[in-house]
Order: C-alpha cells, then structure tokens, then sequence
C-alpha cells in the first residue's frame, strides 16, 4: 500500500523533470535559433502556395476564356450571314423580287455551311464544359436556326410580311450578339477590354447596317417608303453612324486608322446620297430613281468594308486573348521555379 502512494509521486516527480528540461533546451540559444529560421521557412512556404494557387487559377481562367473567344469569328460569320439573307428576303418579298431570286438562292447555302460551323463548335464547347455553350441567349438562337427552313418556306410562298421575316431574323441575330457580349466581359485585363468591346460595337453597327440594308431593299424595291419602313430605315442607319463613334473610342490607334479610311471611303459616299434621296421623300414620296437592288449594292459594299475593320478587330482581339494566357502561364512557371528552389 505504500508502495502504491509513492508511485504517483515519482511520476509527477518525473514529469516535472521532463517539462523543466524541455523548457530548458526550447529556450536555450540553440533552441531559439531553431525557432527563428523555422517561422520565416513555413511563413515562405504558405506564401509561395498562395501565390501558385493564384496563379493556377489565373491561368485557368486565361485557358476558359481563351476558349470562349474561339467561337467569337464563327458567331460572327452566322451573324452577317443572316443579316445578307434576311436583306435577300426583304428583297425578295417586295416588289422588285425578280432582282433577288438569284441573290437569295445562293446566300441560303453560305449561311447553312456557317450555321453548321457553329452548331459543331458549340456542341464541342459543351462537352468542355463551357458556360458560353449552355447560355441562355446562345440555346434560344441555335433552336431558332435548326427550325430556320420554316421561314425560308414562308418567304419563298410569299405568305409572310417582310416585318415577320425581318423579325425573325433579327431576334436570332440580337441573341447571338448577346452571348458574344457575355463572351466579351471574361476579358481579364483593361486592355483586353478595350478591344473586345470594340468589336462588339462594331458588330452593333453591322446589325444597324443591316437593318438599314432590308428596310431600304423594300423600301427602294416598292419605289415609296411607307411610314413604319421609313423610320425604321432612318432610325438603323443613325443606330449604326452611333455604333460606329463607340468604335472609334475603343479602337486601337491602328484600328482608327482604318476606320477613317473606311468613312470617307466612295462606298460610304455613295450610301449616304442614296439615304438623302430617301430622307427628302418620306411616307409615300417617290423614290424611283433608286432601285432596291441598287440600294442593296451599294449598302453590302458599305458592309464588305466594315466586316473587312471588324475582322481586323477580331484578329487584334485573340491575339491579345492569346498573349494573355502566354503571360499567365509563364507567371505560373516563374512562381514554381521559385518555391522548387
């Protein structure tokens, strides 16, 4: 029995010697000097895992939107695509609609081989993952142009408005321009920006264009505007003039350049008289000394030289999107390299 009071006391006994010997050593020099470089070395090591960890993640996101800007030139071709063939059909569907037999039976063909482009790049991006690819906007133009037939058959019979086609069209190209915004904001620096929402305002301006072009089609096609054709006649072509002023301040000096080439070029002139032969004759006044197809011409003219800008814009806009991702990478190379040595 004493035996077993004891035996608490020499292990408390001992314990305490155990604790005052460790004190001992932890706050002998040696001990401290130990405690001194190993906070510095886990404070480095915490900090270089943070800074890899950003930077996989920039790299990530440089990699998504790197993809995401891939389907930025097919959207873009679908989009004039439709634009011709809707100004086609207005043609067509007016009075002058011999003019445009031929014109509408050979744009049906590009804007299916464009279509199908698209339908494979988006069905690819969806296996990725994409967001883009399960956009709202993207889905509701991709349903629109798998049923597109429907309205060609409508057109060819003659047994639907220019306005209905017109809206059709329009609503498919106004959602495709919406998801190629949403495209637009996954830039990830000012500079990126910049060139991206200078080609969005010069898809902006194509539309108006565009716009202008069908209007202008029926409206020169019948000889007279009737009132709903002209106003939206002069409400496109000054949409477009004021997409085109949004380019021009986000446009790169070079961009700029070939955008002053580009308005006081003879293709723009020769829009602009046609316009002010159709602004001095509103609401029936006779127009006759345009024809539709004349318009149309001199319009598409106008929009080749613009597409021509836009497509420089495009090529501008993935190679900084490609810069990007090169310069996330090599950030992500440079900060492993450190914490390896």
């Amino acid at each position: 029995m004493a035996c077993q009071k004891g035996t608490p006391k020499m292990n408390k006994k001992n314990a305490g010697s155990i604790m005052e010997r460790f004190k001992n050593v932890f706050w002998s020099v040696k001990g401290r000097v130990l405690l001194v470089g190993i906070v510095p070395t886990l404070a480095m090591v915490y900090l270089g895992t943070e800074i890899s960890l950003e930077k996989y993640n920039s790299v990530q996101k440089a990699n998504s939107m790197i993809e995401a800007f891939s389907v930025v030139p097919i959207v873009t071709n679908v989009v004039h695509s439709l634009q011709e063939e809707r100004g086609y059909s207005a043609g067509y569907l007016g009075a002058s609609r011999v003019d445009f037999v031929q014109q509408l039976q050979s744009a049906r063909p590009r804007t299916d081989v464009a279509i199908s482009a698209l339908l494979t790049q988006i069905a690819k991006m969806r296996t990725d993952g994409d967001a883009i690819a399960s956009d709202a906007q993207m889905q509701s133009a991709i349903t629109s142009l798998k049923n597109i037939s429907v309205m060609r058959q409508r057109v060819d019979n003659s047994s639907v408005t220019i306005r209905e086609m017109a809206s059709l069209y329009t609503s498919i190209i106004f959602s495709l321009m919406e998801s190629q915004e949403l495209v637009a904001h996954q830039a990830q620096t000012v500079n990126l920006a910049q060139k991206a929402f200078a080609y969005i305002a010069m898809v902006r301006a194509i539309e108006a264009a565009g716009l202008e072009r069908a209007k202008g089609a029926a409206g020169f096609g019948d000889g007279n505007f009737d009132k709903f054709n002209y106003q939206m006649f002069v409400a496109q072509g000054a949409k477009s003039e004021a997409y085109l002023e949004d380019f021009e301040a986000y446009a790169t000096p070079e961009e700029n350049d070939r955008y002053q080439k580009l308005i006081n070029s003879n293709s723009v002139k020769r829009v602009e008289q046609m316009r002010k032969i159709a602004y001095a004759q509103p609401y029936g006044g006779s127009i006759a000394a345009v024809s539709g197809l004349d318009w149309f011409d001199a319009s598409t003219v106008q929009i080749s030289a613009m597409i021509e800008l836009e497509t420089f814009a495009i090529d501008d806009l993935l190679s900084e999107a490609q810069t990007e991702v090169k310069s996330a990478n090599a950030g992500l190379w440079r900060i492993l390299v450190i914490n390896a040595a």
